[in-house]
C-alpha cells in the first residue's frame, strides 16, 4: 500500500476511511490496528498494509467515524438498500471481543438522506452528518436529529463531504462539482468559498490554530487552505499513486 497521503486519496474516494482504533494521531503510514471500510465489511490493518481480520456489516458502508470516548467503537454512515438517496441510516459498530463486533442502530434508515461524511460537534456528543442536500446534528448516544442547515441550500444535491470546524463550529462542505461552502457557526445558510479543481470526495479541518487547514481531496489532487491566513496550497497526486 502506498503512503497514506496517497492512499487515502483513492481510500476516500472510494468512501473508504482509515481511522486508529486506539487514538487520533498524525502519520505517513498505515499501521496495525487500523481500520478500514468496504463494502460489507469493516477489516483490521496489519503493519505492512495487509488484512490480518475482517468482520461482515449489515449494511453497505458509505462513511465511518471513531468515537474517542469510547476507543472500540465506530459510528457508520450506512446505505440501507436500493438506489434512492433517503435510505441513509447511522449505526455503532462495537469490537466485543477476538472476532467479533456487536451492531445497533443509532437512526433509523428514511430520516435522513444517506450520509456523505460524518463529523464530531465541538462538545463531542453529537455527530454532524452531511447529506446530499443536507447537514445535520444526531445525538450519539439517543439518535435525535437537530437540523443546521436551514432549507434549501446553494449545492442543491450535490454535496459530497464536510466537517464541522472543531475550533469554531463552522460548518464545510465539498460538493461534486467542486465548490466549496461554509456555515458560519450558528448559521443555517451556506455561502460559497471556494471551488476546488474537480469534485470533492472528502474534507477535513485541522484542530490546530495557526495554521488553520481545511484540506479537501478529489480523484487526484488534495489541496488545503490555511483558514487562519487564507492562503492556498495544492498537490497534485500521480494516477499511479490511485491504488
Amino acid at each position: 500500500m502506498q503512503s497514506l497521503t496517497y492512499a487515502a486519496t483513492a481510500a476516500l474516494s472510494l468512501s473508504l476511511l482509515l481511522a486508529n482504533a486506539s487514538q487520533l494521531r498524525a502519520q505517513n503510514f498505515v499501521a496495525a490496528g487500523d481500520i478500514a471500510t468496504s463494502a460489507h465489511e469493516l477489516a483490521v490493518m496489519s503493519a505492512d498494509g495487509s488484512t490480518s481480520s475482517t468482520y461482515g456489516l449489515p449494511s453497505t458502508v458509505e462513511t465511518i467515524l471513531w468515537d474517542p470516548s469510547d476507543p472500540d467503537s465506530f459510528i457508520l454512515g450506512n446505505r440501507a438498500g436500493g438506489s434512492s438517496p433517503i435510505d441513509g441510516a447511522l449505526t455503532r459498530t462495537r469490537f466485543i471481543g477476538p472476532g467479533q463486533v456487536q451492531t445497533t442502530l443509532l437512526l433509523g434508515a428514511g430520516q435522513i438522506n444517506r450520509p456523505e461524511q460524518l463529523s464530531w460537534n465541538q462538545s463531542g456528543d453529537q455527530v454532524v452528518v452531511v447529506t446530499a442536500n443536507a447537514v445535520h446534528l444526531v445525538h450519539a448516544t439517543t439518535g435525535v436529529v437537530t437540523d443546521i442547515t436551514n432549507g434549501s441550500q446553494g449545492w442543491g444535491f450535490g454535496a459530497t463531504s464536510g466537517m464541522m470546524d472543531p475550533l469554531n463550529g463552522d460548518v464545510w462542505v465539498g460538493t461534486v462539482s467542486g465548490d466549496i461552502w461554509r456555515i458560519p457557526a450558528g448559521s443555517g445558510t451556506a455561502t460559497l468559498f471556494a471551488s476546488a479543481p474537480g469534485g470533492v470526495t472528502r474534507l477535513f479541518v485541522d484542530s490546530t490554530a495557526s495554521p488553520h487547514y481545511m484540506t479537501y481531496v478529489t480523484h487526484d489532487k488534495m489541496g488545503r487552505y490555511d483558514l487562519a491566513s487564507v492562503s492556498y496550497t495544492h498537490l497534485t497526486l500521480p494516477t499511479s499513486d490511485l491504488v
